[in-house]
């Protein structure tokens, strides 16, 4: 049986209506949380909101920011923001993201560290 804590939204995908601001709400709620495993999850999941991934790039925990670093749905400007990350983890893969879903080879060669 799942918990509150780790049951899934419903119709995180989907455009609008009561049941995507649900979702959002799931993303939200988890994302703010103080336990980092929580937000990790957040930034794995492809139906995560653009605007949640975006905000997680400035998470306190370097493995958030490299989920969302990995995440395909993760808004191009997010990962340019990545590209300058203190970890080099993080900068390693946004830039392999960068040149898998927008298709820029080498993308390091855009931003100046």
């Amino acid at each position: 049986m799942k918990t509150r804590e780790s049951a899934s939204p419903a119709t995180a995908s989907s455009g609008s209506g009561p049941a995507s601001q649900q979702g959002d709400a799931w993303f939200r709620e988890r994302a703010a949380s103080s336990n980092w495993v929580l937000r990790d999850s957040v930034a794995t999941r492809l139906a995560c909101p653009p605007t949640i991934l975006s905000q997680l790039t400035r998470d306190e925990c370097w493995v958030v920011r490299a989920s969302v670093a990995r995440n395909p749905a993760t808004p191009l400007g997010a990962l340019l923001i990545l590209m300058v990350d203190d970890e080099e983890y993080v900068r390693e893969a946004a830039e392999h993201t960068i040149a898998r879903v927008h298709s820029v080879p080498r993308a390091s060669h855009i931003i100046s560290r």
